[in-house]
């Protein structure tokens, strides 16, 4: 552990330099769960490689801030650098990890560890520079002369950097500025069981403020869906392309009336105490949240190697983020 901190240090060194934080610029801080606590400056950032993005910035709400093109930092590449270390001797995966982004004014947003390093880098970088697009016809093309001079107005507003933006959002409610630190979080979830080459579940249970545990034996009969996945996992690869039907997640859970919201994070776990995290975000912000399945058929065949109901990730690029034999479902709220 310590030739791998040194390791890190002479990269960081090479990079950076002597970090220098001028009186007036805080650093960016990356603290928690990890190996090699950093912070950076915006000048610091900039030595890294960047991607350019467009990004449509429309709050969940309907409030509509502008439209850029960003450069930044993917934060997949900040917290490779940093290295992940966590607290849970019994299950060293961090597909059950959270990441809660703060700013300057104690807002927060918060992702799951999955969303940032199972899915392609720029759907979530640190910003460090924008651009307004504006559209390229005049006001004389515009019916509402008022509604043009508010967009032009919009789009002209000062941003503030470094800015979190997750570009597979529909809705940028998670899109904050001046961000100042970026926290890992081991929530250490009360997860009973025991590693096991036969785990099963018949049944699984929803956990979650202001409900007693729903217990589940049938998927309740909502909208069925089908989803086509190729099934890449980290550790032994290719493992095919399959069919898998079942409900969506986002149903499941509106379904349940329990109390939960943009703090809020969803911990799916098995008998033998495997558990993946999933944000709040990618379920009800992102447009294809609602593929992220609790299934219990596999090729049109009803699944029971290894228990009755899976979570499938089919947008995820590694397939380690799939619980086979779930068996409960945690709604959490993350606190200040």
């Amino acid at each position: 552990m310590k030739l791998k901190n040194c390791i890190l240090g002479i990269i960081l060194y090479l990079i950076l330099g002597t970090p220098v934080f001028p009186a007036d610029e805080n650093p960016l801080k990356i603290t928690g769960c990890v190996e090699q606590p950093l912070s950076l400056t915006l000048k610091d950032m900039e030595k890294f490689e960047q991607s350019e993005i467009q990004f449509t910035d429309v709050l969940n709400n309907g409030e509509f801030r502008g439209v850029f093109a960003c450069r930044g930092v993917s934060l997949k590449t900040l917290l490779t650098l940093s290295g992940i270390k966590k607290t849970e001797p019994d299950f060293n995966k961090p597909v059950d990890l959270a990441v809660v982004v703060k700013n300057t004014q104690k807002d927060k947003a918060i992702l799951s560890w999955g969303e940032i390093f199972f899915k392609n880098p720029d759907r979530v970088l640190v910003v460090l520079s924008a651009t307004p697009v504006f559209p390229h016809k005049g006001i004389d093309h515009f019916k509402d002369k008022a509604a043009y001079e508010r967009m032009i107005q919009t789009l002209n507003r000062s941003l503030v950097f470094p800015r979190l933006v997750v570009s597979g959002d529909l809705f940028s409610d998670r899109c904050i500025e001046s961000v100042s630190e970026i926290r890992v979080v081991d929530l250490k979830p009360k997860v009973d069981g025991q590693k096991s080459p036969s785990v099963s579940s018949e049944q699984f249970k929803i956990i979650g403020p202001g409900i007693s545990p729903l217990v589940t034996t049938e998927l309740p009969e909502f909208p069925g869906r089908h989803i086509r996945a190729h099934v890449v996992g980290e550790g032994r690869g290719y493992h095919g392309t399959h069919t898998f039907e079942g409900i969506s997640l986002t149903d499941l859970l509106n379904s349940s009336k329990a109390r939960f919201d943009i703090n809020s994070v969803f911990m799916i776990s098995a008998p033998d105490a495997y558990r993946s995290l999933i944000s709040y975000g990618e379920l009800f912000l992102n447009p294809h949240g609602n593929r992220i399945l609790i299934t219990d058929k596999v090729d049109e065949k009803e699944w029971k190697n290894g228990g009755r109901f899976i979570l499938v990730l089919p947008d995820d690029l590694m397939a380690d983020r799939e619980v086979k034999a779930v068996s409960r479902i945690e709604i959490i709220s993350i606190p200040e």
